[in-house]
């Protein structure tokens, strides 16, 4: 009697062993066959095609001898590096799309490049500017190649994120967050946009003259924009800091650092604000031109310190393990405030 017992005891568990070993193998394909989160390719589609707008207008314009087409693709250019910085984040963990991005991106680098110098050196005929016409365009290309090393690096370990966590980043961040940015941007190109080609067939300075009171303000504030979303997208979950909106508010228990870009951004937010109120056809006042350009400075001030620290100062720092989901939560902190400057 004990005999049969004993035995079917030990089907019992050899069965039980069984099921365990089935689940575990059914949710390991499962995990498997689980397609790795990206954005569809439709709307990838729609990204290059607005990478390429400024770089077609530009030179078209360049060529064709219109210049209210050159400016208005000058227009378009914080949405063009917004619409890359969403592609190059649309699949993360395909490594072998990193060729055809940087393929993109580098077409784009050297055909600015060359039309830059055929503007200044075929169109313009300045022999005074012939120097400053090389090397400006070939300063502009370094810098935007060492822009490029950046975005590489934060792709490949975005990509390396757990599934759940690049899933929860490329969905809701990238996706929802980083394509409802693009829609101010749009409104605000579209008012530039109008003014040039109300002016299609006049000089550069006519076209200045009539448009640079709408043109300068409206690059400031999208360029502003450019900078929420590369915060968004790139600095936070890189970085993801231990202090909270809280400790922000106070000014208080932060590091030099970001009380410095803290600072920065204040100024970024009430100079744009301003040239909101400022921003009309016509000429380009006193008060516009310092704005703008004191505002750009700050942009790119605040960039490179944070690629500073991102890629030199913490390259060596332990890294949370859930990083996407640490950003996430710190996006939300501050989601309110920067979804009215972005609805403005």
């Amino acid at each position: 009697a004990g005999a049969p017992k004993g035995l079917k005891a030990g089907r019992e568990v050899q069965h039980e062993d069984a099921e365990g070993a089935s689940k575990s193998l059914a949710a390991g394909q499962a995990q498997k066959e689980e397609p790795r989160p990206k954005i569809g390719t439709p709307w990838q589609i729609m990204l290059a095609l607005g990478v390429l707008i400024s770089p077609v207008l530009i030179e078209g314009g360049a060529v064709i001898g219109a210049p209210a087409i050159s400016w208005s693709g000058a227009a378009f250019l914080p949405l063009t590096l917004c619409c890359f910085l969403l592609l190059l984040l649309c699949d993360p963990s395909n490594k072998d799309a990193e060729k055809y991005l940087v393929s993109l991106y580098a077409l784009s680098i050297v055909s600015g490049m060359v039309t830059m110098m055929y503007v200044q050196l075929v169109l313009v005929q300045l022999k005074s500017s012939t120097f400053t016409a090389i090397i400006v365009p070939l300063a502009l290309a370094m810098c935007a190649l060492a822009v490029l090393y950046f975005l590489i690096l934060a792709r490949r370990k975005i990509g390396d994120f757990a599934r759940q966590d690049l899933k929860d980043f490329v969905y809701k961040q990238v996706f929802w967050n980083g394509l409802g940015s693009l829609t101010p941007i749009i409104y605000l190109t579209a008012e530039s946009l109008k003014c040039f080609l109300e002016h299609l067939g006049e000089s550069d300075l006519d076209i200045l003259d009539s448009c640079d009171g709408m043109y300068f303000p409206q690059t400031s504030i999208c360029f502003m924009f450019v900078l929420f979303l590369v915060a968004r997208l790139y600095f936070i979950p890189l970085d993801p800091s231990s202090f909270d909106s809280d400790a922000i508010v106070r000014f208080e228990d932060i590091d030099l650092k970001l009380k410095f870009q803290a600072v920065l951004f204040a100024y970024i937010i009430l100079s744009n604000l301003t040239l909101f109120a400022l921003m009309e056809n016509g000429p380009k006042t006193f008060v516009i031109e310092t704005l703008h350009y004191s505002e750009l400075s700050c942009v790119v001030l605040i960039m490179l310190v944070e690629f500073v620290s991102t890629l030199i100062l913490n390259a060596g720092r332990r890294r949370r393990e859930s990083q996407a989901a640490n950003a996430d939560n710190m996006f939300n902190s501050l989601s309110d405030n920067i979804g009215s400057l972005e609805i403005l």
